[in-house]
């Protein structure tokens, strides 16, 4: 997951083009607005960032799909005359992805991108939040098919709900974000010093920052953990997958460190559940 600010798009094209040869076309790309922890340090300024990432996205599709130069104006790149010396792998694009669940990140999604990969969100909202796209797509003239759901999720794998909670609890703070939670129906009280706290905001120098932001999970019922995330035995999680499928995800991006033997819970997921999908 990159971001439009750390790069010019072009420099940005040529080398995923590269590394997509090397690759031999496997190569992804997913983008997101980018983060302070990423960028206040380096004195990277954060302006709008969907613009950014609008034009980003416009400049690398033009360049990897052109058979000479472009030229291209925008509020904040500019090319004349341009073209890639390496152009992506058998294909005249790369896939990109867009890491979002906001409203103007949706709607980008549905005219420009080709996947959808948000973090942190339970089915309820996962389907709403695809109906968004799916509208946007529409009006752009393009076709649900073009545009590829998934999502990134957090799994815990044990013998039952309560072995695999326990190893999720201490990290209830990143499990899942406050506006989500709320936005999902939780009647959740947050003291007003721990408002708008999440990862995309807590700069990692900040230690008081970080302490804060580690407490806000205090706040999160287990009810809400269990709802955001993929928890339990086998059996729990294929059902839960069942679900997230029901509701539109076609493929998964899984951290599943939290688990109380994460090289078992790689396991269980590659012997019995993944299996279990492929029929």
């Amino acid at each position: 997951v990159s971001d439009p600010h750390k790069m010019h798009p072009a420099v940005f094209a040529q080398r995923l083009a590269s590394i997509d040869h090397l690759s031999k076309g496997r190569v992804t790309l997913t983008l997101g607005v980018g983060e302070s922890m990423n960028l206040d340090a380096y004195g990277i300024k954060w302006n709008k960032p969907f613009t950014r990432l609008r034009e980003s996205m416009q400049v690398m599709q033009k360049l990897w799909a052109a058979d000479g130069p472009v030229d291209y104006k925008g509020e904040f790149f500019e090319m004349k005359d341009a073209f890639l010396q390496v152009k992506p792998y058998k294909r005249n694009r790369i896939p990109m992805y867009i890491a979002t669940h906001t409203p103007k990140g949706l709607r980008l999604t549905g005219e420009l991108g080709d996947g959808w990969l948000p973090i942190d969100l339970n089915p309820k909202l996962y389907a709403e939040y695809l109906g968004v796209i799916k509208e946007s797509a529409k009006e752009a003239g393009r076709k649900m098919s073009e545009i590829d759901p998934g999502l990134w999720v957090f799994t815990s794998v044990g013998k039952n709900q309560d072995e695999a909670y326990k190893t999720l609890e201490p990290f209830k703070y990143v499990l899942v974000m406050q506006d989500q939670l709320q936005k999902a129906g939780y009647d959740v009280k947050i003291p007003e010093e721990y408002h708008g706290l999440n990862y995309f905001n807590v700069i990692p120098q900040d230690e008081a920052g970080r302490q804060k932001f580690r407490q806000i999970g205090q706040f999160f019922p287990r009810e809400a953990i269990m709802d955001f995330t993929i928890t339990g035995s086998k059996q729990d999680c294929i059902k839960k997958i069942e679900k997230y499928v029901s509701k539109g995800v076609r493929h998964f991006v899984l951290f599943y460190r939290f688990s109380p033997d994460s090289e078992k819970a790689l396991k269980t997921y590659a012997k019995d559940i993944i299996p279990y999908f492929k029929g």
